[in-house]
């Protein structure tokens, strides 16, 4: 039945955060969606509603005596609707008052609604190409950034200090971003690798409701990496990051190596003097935190401080300027969870909405620290002529370093 399979999945503190909703609404107030589509269905809050109805149908008692009371195809198809109309930001924890982690039962929803057979029909070709390729863009060309270097990358060697984590994201859509980082290592003569081999971090097998291909993608990533005996792996996707350092452990998938996002790394090269710095950008520069890196994440101050190396020192507080609703509070840039491949002119509102926030503040470049990011604002940023530059906080770096001699 829907419902025990359902609550199978829900911890016990999950259950109770289920029912200590009182559907407020306090949570609407910072979801991004809502604010930018104003559709009941959008609300956090309510969306919790259709996890509670499905439950209360098949194990009540009235569930139990009356067949009439079973969930039927209508509201599987409504639970579905909701789940799916949301980026899993986490910002409906930031604004619930007592703080209930409602992105964690939309993910247990999902994950109820893709073993139903329902999630929205634009995900099921994902599906597909994620259990062929191993990556939701269906692309046998995960190495294709490599030959456009003019160096050679160290593949799978065993005994590196750091193993960089490239991605789906990082190496089919946004290699210069891969290419960057891969210079950033090269520069300070880091012992590093990549694997030649690597699957979906495992994000967008959550992000669709697959639990258990997530928890096999995860232990499969992790079974190479430690025949590599790595001692840290780097990351350039904040999606990437969540997962290794957060979920994996809550997959019950244990490792023995550090996880680092590439910014923890790049400020810890520039503190210690490792890289430099060539020149400086005389340009207003804002900082997108990405929501899986900041929010649910918990990394804040490190990309600031590096983008503070790049920018006039004299002058900082004139050339890094702060968006509204940032660190912790963060707001979407709209492109998690598959949100753009359901409703593309809400995420593109979602985007536009961050876009005017920095222009507001006059920035000229906008930088984040993940690709999904990069990729969103760029887009959005061309369709409504913003005039804007947008850079992964990787590509800033690379272009301002010289590489030392190897």
């Amino acid at each position: 039945m829907v419902a025990e399979n359902l609550l199978r999945e829900l911890k016990a503190s999950q259950i109770v955060e289920l029912e200590t909703c009182v559907r407020c609404g306090a949570c609407s107030e910072v979801c991004p969606v809502y604010e930018q589509d104003k559709s009941i269905i959008a609300v956090p809050a309510l969306k919790l509603q259709e996890l509670r109805k499905i439950i209360g149908k098949d194990v009540s008692i009235m569930g139990l005596i009356s067949s009439t009371s079973k969930v039927n195809l209508k509201e599987l198809r409504k639970a579905a609707e909701a789940a799916y109309l949301c980026t899993l930001c986490g910002r409906c924890w930031i604004g619930c008052i007592i703080g209930i982690r409602n992105r964690e039962l939309r993910e247990v929803l999902r994950s109820m609604i893709y073993k139903a057979g329902y999630i929205p029909e634009p995900l099921k070709n994902i599906d597909e190409l994620l259990m062929k390729y191993k990556n939701p863009y269906g692309s046998n060309e995960r190495l294709e950034w490599l030959k456009k270097l003019d160096f050679q990358v160290p593949v799978n060697v065993k005994g590196s200090d750091i193993l960089y984590f490239v991605g789906c994201t990082s190496a089919i859509r946004e290699p210069n971003i891969a290419k960057s980082t891969v210079h950033i290592l090269r520069s300070v003569g880091e012992n590093w690798t990549i694997m030649n081999n690597e699957w979906c971090c495992g994000s967008t097998w959550i992000s669709l409701g697959n639990m258990d291909a997530a928890k096999n993608f995860a232990e499969r990533n992790v079974k190479e990496i430690e025949s590599l005996n790595i001692e840290k792996v780097v990351v350039s996707c904040a999606e990437c990051y969540r997962m290794f350092k957060w979920e994996y452990p809550e997959l019950n998938v244990n490792y023995n190596f550090e996880v680092l996002h590439i910014s923890e790394l790049i400020n810890k090269y520039l503190n210690e003097g490792k890289l430099k710095i060539n020149k400086r950008i005389i340009k207003k520069i804002t900082y997108h935190d990405p929501c899986s890196l900041s929010r649910l994440g918990g990394i804040i101050n490190e990309p600031r401080n590096v983008l503070r190396q790049i920018i006039p020192r004299e002058a900082e507080f004139h050339y890094l300027v702060e968006m509204p609703e940032n660190k912790m509070n963060t707001y979407c840039c709209g492109g998690g969870a598959f949100l753009e491949f359901i409703h593309p002119e809400l995420t593109l509102k979602i985007a536009e909405h961050r876009l005017n926030q920095a222009s507001k503040v006059e920035a000229e470049i906008l930088v984040s620290a993940c690709p999904i990011c990069k990729i969103t604002f760029t887009n959005a940023a061309n369709k409504i002529n913003k005039n804007i530059k947008v850079y992964d906080i990787t590509e800033l770096v690379a272009e301002n370093i010289s590489v030392s001699p190897q």
